[in-house]
């Protein structure tokens, strides 16, 4: 089976429509991209996965085929989608976030949603609220980074806002 042969979602989170895509039979298994990427960055996987596990993969607000317009790019808005997914899923899922995927699984989790039985964060980038103890420098790497995917992004997928 292939990625091709996915079946299509367009989910509502709000006014914003978010889009998932579907492949193989079992239990459920939500993947979430990181910043920057798109439910492709997970094929591969979902496509040796979908024997034994049913793949929701979900492009998160401004990537891929969902929604993209100015503001509300906040880590409790990329929760939000994530726990919007779930709620279509309707079932016991098994969250695999990577980077800003793996945060919003990781707020997500933290909230108990009903159906998040369990997560696997890769590279999650999980930072406390509050930060004043760490040295400066630290968090202004984040400031560079941001810089260099501005630079590179794709145009049409905006970054601006994140937390």
């Amino acid at each position: 089976m292939t990625m091709g042969a996915g079946e299509a979602h367009t989910i509502s989170n709000g006014s914003r429509k978010l889009a998932m895509t579907v492949v193989g039979e079992g239990p459920n298994l939500l993947f979430v991209h990181g910043l920057g990427s798109g439910q492709v960055f997970w094929h591969a996987l979902a496509d040796a996965l979908s024997s034994q596990y049913r793949c929701w993969l979900l492009d998160a607000r401004g990537h891929g085929a969902s929604d993209r317009r100015p503001g509300e790019y906040t880590s409790a808005g990329y929760a939000s989608d994530v726990a919007v997914a779930l709620d279509h899923i309707g079932q016991p899922t098994i969250g695999v976030g990577h980077s800003l995927g793996g945060r919003s699984l990781a707020r997500v989790g933290a909230k108990r949603h009903q159906h998040l039985a369990g997560a696997y964060l890769l590279d999650a980038a999980i930072l406390r609220q509050d930060q004043s103890d760490r040295p400066a420098g630290l968090l202004s790497a984040f400031g560079s980074q941001l810089a260099m995917i501005r630079n590179f992004q794709p145009a049409g997928r905006p970054v601006e806002d994140y937390e």
